[in-house]
């Protein structure tokens, strides 16, 4: 059985345009500079790719092993 519960935003999260989800702390994506939000961008790029990699690396090992 699932059972789904859903979330009603708070009047106080609804009333900001980003939600802080706490990936860059004190990064305010509406108000910081390009430069920083260009350098966050490419840091997450980066983190992202290797993370695809790792995924990559651990789905071709289980092709692999028959799975």
């Amino acid at each position: 059985m699932i059972t789904v519960i859903e979330q009603v935003p708070s009047p106080a999260a609804a009333a900001s345009p980003t939600p802080d989800i706490g990936l860059i702390p004190g990064l305010d994506a509406q108000t910081a500079p390009l430069a920083d939000l260009e350098a966050a961008i490419c840091g997450w790029a980066g983190r992202l790719a290797a993370a695809t990699c790792g995924w990559l690396v651990l789905l071709s090992a289980f092709e692999r092993r028959g799975g």
